[in-house]
């Protein structure tokens, strides 16, 4: 995934947007149709809102695309050296790996056996990754997960979206070709 991005900023307020990671989805412009204006250059005017509704709008992008925070030189998560865990000083890979393997299903006494339905809960109550389908779109993981990668390598990333369509040039990520493939799911 290409590690460009561009920043935009007004004041204190920065916001970064990462080309490469952008679904296309429209949230931002819809919702501050003058801040994100895809038919304008640059598209993006931070002078057009205050910076708590930006702040927000930024939040709500489903790729991570739009951040408030700078990208790690590594986007779009921390890569992860299963035989060095030097690269991520700050959470130890045995620590990453064991936080994957205790959020899968089946992995403790408290998972619902396989015939029963899980309960079901609410954003306030949730503890871990939350995993949201877009209608006609990718999966959007919102929460840090271990991902591991075909190669083998293990990225650490904090929101994302998974292809569904199997048309991304960029899996396991999303590049925005459901829209142009005419998936439906």
């Amino acid at each position: 995934m290409s590690d460009e991005q561009r920043q935009y900023q007004l004041g204190e307020l920065t916001v970064y947007w990462q080309p490469a990671k952008c679904l296309h989805s429209g949230i931002c412009a819809a919702g501050l149709p003058k801040v994100f204006d895809p038919k304008r250059t640059p598209w993006i005017d931070l002078s057009q809102a205050e910076q708590a509704l930006i702040i927000e709008q930024v939040k709500q992008c489903p790729s991570g695309a739009l951040s408030l925070s700078p990208p790690s030189p590594e986007a779009p998560g921390l890569t992860i050296n299963p035989d060095d865990e030097k690269t991520n000083p700050g959470v130890p890979l045995a620590e990453v790996q064991a936080a994957a393997a205790a959020d899968q299903p089946g992995t403790d006494e408290t998972s619902a056996p396989e015939d029963e339905e899980p309960e079901a809960t609410t954003d306030e109550t949730l503890t871990g990754p939350a995993v949201t389908p877009m209608p006609n779109g990718p999966l959007v993981i919102e929460g840090a997960i271990a991902l591991r990668l075909p190669n083998g390598e293990v990225q650490v990333v904090d929101k994302c979206a998974l292809c569904r369509c199997g048309g991304s040039s960029k899996k396991p990520f999303c590049d925005g070709s459901h829209a142009k493939n005419g998936f439906v799911g």
